[in-house]
């Protein structure tokens, strides 16, 4: 669930600044939502996304909201860039800064785990910020130069973030942080061997989730055809709060899917009305990618995981 749009990063390979992913909506949204969650939905887990979802100021009371709905803790992990969450400071100061900002943020809980963004596309993308620049280059080799001067930073923002985690889960038992690492195509093996040396095999077990693509950052769109994408057999229901779906778009924000039963486009519009949205629903990354429409409004999306 995409809780908060909007980002300040510009990480080279994100679509969050191109894409359509909803509007901030009222918590009386998600009160509604997840009651109906509570007598129909069999969920494995919760991802709560962006954009960047510490930018939105109930991210506490929406967890809150899941727990109080669901009968059984199910897991919540939240997507995030770190931004006005981790420190950039170095040594203890930027330790004790995080866990100040995590715990505030009020998602210290059982099984939530805060997973932060740690590859090196982050990296530019904290150099950028840092500098004051608030558009990302189009050029693969500009944006590899600002990736290598933001890597002291990533450094920094991941020893402060892990450290904060590990004496947070000693007051909550089960709260988890972890680094998450989708690496461009063949650069795996860098981040684990230039930019997390000090990681020892074990703790880059327990700490990294990593995956390697299969295309270069910002290829997602111009997939080759011989590389074949196919849907996962796994339910995976994206839901856009904040969005609705017309036959005609009525924003320049509006994001164009193609209807599979047809050649006509839905659109993912901004709703008019917070409170009384539906949601959008895109089931599978792989229709994301492909822009295809599968799903309906946030309610009916329950039934496919019923």
């Amino acid at each position: 669930m995409f809780v908060s749009p909007s980002c300040p990063g510009t990480c080279f390979h994100c679509w969050s600044s191109e894409t359509f992913f909803g509007l901030p909506v009222l918590l009386s949204w998600h009160e509604r939502f997840w009651s109906l969650a509570s007598n129909k939905a069999k969920l494995g887990e919760i991802r709560l996304s962006g954009g960047e979802p510490f930018l939105c100021r109930d991210l506490g009371e929406i967890i809150g909201i899941i727990r109080k709905n669901l009968i059984s803790i199910v897991p919540v992990k939240i997507f995030t860039a770190g931004y006005r969450l981790v420190s950039l400071k170095t040594g203890n100061a930027g330790i004790e800064e995080t866990v100040c900002n995590i715990r505030a943020s009020g998602v210290v809980r059982e099984k939530v785990e805060i997973h932060l963004s740690a590859d090196e596309h982050h990296a530019g993308s904290l150099y950028r910020t840092n500098m004051g620049i608030k558009k990302r280059s189009v050029k693969p080799r500009h944006a590899g130069e600002m990736n290598l001067l933001g890597i002291p930073m990533l450094q920094t923002q991941t020893i402060n973030f892990l450290r904060a985690c590990e004496i947070l889960s000693n007051e909550v038992q089960g709260f988890e942080g972890k680094l998450k690492i989708h690496a461009e195509m063949n650069r795996l093996e860098y981040h684990r061997r230039e930019i997390f040396p000090w990681l020892t095999e074990d703790a880059w077990n327990a700490a990294v989730i990593s995956s390697e693509g299969l295309i270069k950052a910002g290829g997602a769109r111009n997939m080759p055809s011989s590389v074949e994408i196919s849907p996962s057999s796994r339910h995976s229901i994206m839901i856009i709060p904040g969005a609705e779906i017309a036959t005609a778009p009525n924003s320049k924000k509006s994001q164009a899917y193609l209807n599979p039963s047809g050649n006509k486009m839905i659109y993912a519009n901004p709703c008019t009305n917070k409170e009384n949205s539906n949601g959008f629903v895109i089931a599978g990354w792989w229709n994301m990618i492909n822009r295809v429409f599968c799903g309906g409004t946030a309610q009916e999306a329950l039934e496919l995981v019923s």
